[in-house]
């Protein structure tokens, strides 16, 4: 009687636990599947975007070692054009200009699509891992804001769908200074400057997976912040040129001035001395991790995108993230823009932006 009893138990606890895997798949699956895919664009599209074909396609080739290599031309994009982007699958280049989004096909150098809204587009930043727009909106008048609200909404490039996604309240006159995101996490921080003269105030809103925006207590003025990709880790920068982790200060600057930079892809933050401009610092939580020495001779500047950070030379270039040894050759005549996988940007004497594999 004792082992049947004992083979009854087993088998209910074998049941009980497959009820509970059951239910944890039907509960977690659903909720992952949102939050990386439909969180961008959930809700009925509210703004117009407009299909459109502009200037020709121009491509070069190079021949490299016996193989041809396509080099891609953009041209005609405006020099007064800001949050200008490339995607993650070097399909597309977006930019921004006097309140308009355009989409523009890399491999023919033709706008497929502007996009508009119904207030002015302040702030279009392209996703790192997805073909999607993140774009601020607000009501604005001979360059000012008029109202006292921005929105949020989410273009998708592959569905061709403007999706609005929230609107919040902010001061009157207020400017738009910066926008970080995490997709991972699903979370948007905004930079919101508000006030005048010797009465200016930053505030940092961050809107989460369930649309509700609040605000985040930080110093009077933040002059840079870096979102992490993987935990809720805010880092910001004050204008006295204090780093702050979650209002928490970041130790080992205590004597030295030092400038945020940005995060690698494992969530490495990145600070450069304003004292040796090659000494680059490395840091994981609140504490320092390693320190970069980089060569002085012929460094322009350190660079950050979605996709690295980079120090540029005159001629060159390495990628502190990845092999801070290997020099990635370009022409000194053009500006470094970005580089993304196996494919660096350019821009050249003429505005246009030349696009070739990484050599």
């Amino acid at each position: 009687m004792n082992l049947i009893h004992r083979t009854k138990k087993k088998h209910r606890l074998f049941e009980l636990a497959g009820l509970y895997a059951f239910l944890a798949a039907a509960v977690v699956f659903p909720v992952l599947f949102y939050l990386n895919n439909d969180y961008f664009a959930d809700t009925k599209a509210q703004s117009t975007v407009n299909g459109n074909v502009s200037a020709d396609a121009a491509s070069d080739t190079a021949d490299s070692g016996g193989i041809t290599e396509k080099i891609y031309r953009l041209s005609g994009i405006p020099a007064e054009a800001t949050d200008i982007s490339f995607s993650y699958n070097n399909s597309y280049c977006t930019y921004l200009c006097k309140g308009i989004v355009y989409v523009r096909a890399i491999d023919t150098n033709k706008t497929i699509y502007t996009i508009k809204d119904s207030k002015e587009i302040k702030k279009a930043v392209l996703m790192g891992d997805r073909n999607i727009l993140i774009c601020l909106t607000a009501d604005v008048k001979n360059g000012l804001q008029t109202s006292g609200s921005v929105g949020v909404a989410t273009y998708n490039i592959e569905k061709n769908a403007m999706i609005a996604q929230k609107s919040f309240t902010v001061g009157q006159g207020a400017k738009i200074k910066q926008i970080d995101y995490s997709s991972l996490t699903n979370l948007i921080f905004v930079n919101i400057e508000s006030g005048a003269k010797d009465n200016i105030t930053d505030q940092i809103y961050y809107l989460n997976i369930n649309k509700k925006v609040r605000t985040f207590s930080t110093e009077k003025i933040v002059d840079n912040m870096v979102l992490l990709s993987e935990t809720f880790d805010l880092y910001y920068q004050n204008e006295e040129g204090i780093l702050f982790c979650n209002s928490k200060k970041v130790n080992g600057f205590e004597n030295e001035k030092v400038s945020l930079l940005g995060r690698d892809s494992n969530d490495n933050i990145y600070v450069q001395s304003l004292v040796k401009k090659g000494r680059v610092y490395i840091i994981n939580g609140l504490e320092i991790v390693r320190v970069t020495q980089l060569d002085d001779t012929g460094l322009l500047r350190l660079q950050c995108s979605r996709n690295g950070i980079y120090a540029v030379y005159d001629g060159y270039i390495k990628s502190l993230a990845d092999n801070a040894d290997k020099k990635i050759l370009y022409d000194h005549k053009h500006r470094f823009l970005d580089m993304v996988n196996d494919r660096i940007y350019l821009k050249d004497k003429n505005n246009d932006i030349v696009s070739s594999k990484v050599k």
